[in-house]
């Protein structure tokens, strides 16, 4: 028996199969809904930010020296001759302050009854550099003893707890001279500084 099949219905099959062809190819393509889905990688821990410069050397930094020198006359301000520069100066406990003799004729010692209790303080030879290491707060007072009169005085503060706990004792050492009212002016520039209490009216 012989089929005969028309031009039509055989271009009509041709693309029946054709896109049945192109719609299992789209389902193989398409992964299954339940499909495991790879994990996300795991986001790295922040990294903690370097501190900044400032505050590195600040944690860094370990006691400082200072220096003090030891003049005829301040070069900032003529009238004041036979002075320490600074005359007043905040340090902090393990500093160490170095008495430098720029000119001829000073030393510098530690006045009694203007330092803390139980401190032992220093004395410096004639035109000779000298140091001393402060460990307890406190106010601490001294002088060139030749130019002790002339006042040549100067006021070093340790800071820290009870820093100011000698402040009366130490104001009521009797004083010579200029050095009276010299340290009238320390004692003022230390409150300024808020190194010590200011005085009651």
């Amino acid at each position: 028996m012989t089929y005969t099949i028309d031009r039509r219905t055989l271009m009509l099959t041709a693309a029946g199969i054709a896109l049945a062809q192109a719609a299992n190819a789209e389902e193989a393509a398409t992964p299954p809904e339940d499909a495991a889905t790879p994990p996300a990688e795991a986001e790295a821990p922040a990294e903690e930010a370097a501190p900044a410069p400032e505050e590195a050397a600040a944690e860094d930094a370990g006691p400082t020296v200072h220096e003090v020198p030891m003049l005829n006359q301040n070069p900032d301000n003529p009238r004041q001759r036979m002075v320490f520069l600074p005359r007043v100066l905040a340090v902090k406990p393990g500093d160490t302050v170095v008495w430098l003799p720029t000119d001829p004729g000073h030393n510098s010692q530690s006045t009694d009854g203007m330092i803390p209790e139980g401190v032992e303080g220093w004395l410096g030879k004639f035109n000779k550099e000298v140091s001393f290491t402060f460990e307890k707060p406190g106010i601490y007072g001294y002088q060139c003893k030749p130019h002790l009169a002339a006042g040549m005085v100067g006021l070093i503060v340790c800071e820290g707890e009870g820093q100011a706990h000698n402040l009366e004792a130490a104001k009521q050492v009797k004083q010579i001279g200029l050095a009276k009212k010299v340290w009238g002016e320390l004692w003022a520039e230390a409150e300024e500084m808020g190194l010590i209490p200011a005085a009651e009216a």
